[in-house]
């Protein structure tokens, strides 16, 4: 069947007859049946400089449009991806809806959310740290777009991470997808000792 994302709309009533408000600010999003291709189209939010869009091109994906609160990391991006950039906060429904407007029916998300929170050589206050909540936002903006395939990365610690494990146990539980988590080490092919923690999330 076909689903909706309902943007700044008002649940009023369910019953006997389900009743939403809207008004001029309210956004319908209608998704596409997901095919081969859209499965290839990325989005990428808390972009950098563009490192997963790097790797995944290597697997044949291609990143649709990349975002990032910081404009001299979305220069940066453009300046070796074709991709549309968008400067912005990954918790603000605005960019939410650009995206919408750019990368209508890509089906892959990837993002490298905020290691300072998480990193032995950061503060690793967690959740307390305000940058943390790019987690909730990038999770956010995954269930409104209804993508289908949700690739995570951050350094190694925050996988044990209490905070990381409530929200994505918490998105895993509310909306039906699962989860893959790993660590993989990049001593294995690079002489350095970090190693990175990944989810895909389908």
């Amino acid at each position: 069947g076909e689903r909706f994302s309902l943007i700044n709309a008002e649940f009023r009533r369910q019953f006997p007859i389900p009743v939403l408000g809207i008004d001029e600010q309210t956004r319908v999003l209608k998704h596409q049946i997901p095919s081969w291709n859209s499965m290839f189209e990325v989005i990428e939010l808390c972009a950098g400089f563009g490192g997963l869009t790097q790797g995944l091109a290597t697997s044949g994906f291609h990143t649709v449009v990349a975002v990032d609160s910081n404009p001299r990391m979305t220069q940066l991006f453009a300046s070796q991806s074709s991709a549309e950039m968008i400067t912005g906060d990954v918790n603000e429904v605005s960019t939410l809806l650009k995206i919408w407007d750019v990368a209508k029916g890509a089906n892959t998300l990837a993002a490298g959310f905020a290691c300072q929170p998480f990193s032995r050589l950061g503060d690793q206050r967690g959740g307390e740290d305000n940058r943390a909540l790019c987690l909730r936002g990038i999770l956010g903006m995954a269930f409104y777009l209804q993508v289908h395939s949700i690739v995570l990365e951050c350094v190694q610690p925050a996988a044990q991470h209490s905070f990381v494990v409530e929200e994505v146990n918490k998105f895993l539980e509310m909306t039906g997808y699962h989860c893959s988590q790993c660590d993989l080490h990049l001593s294995d092919i690079w002489p350095c000792r970090r190693s990175r923690a990944w989810w895909l999330i389908t």
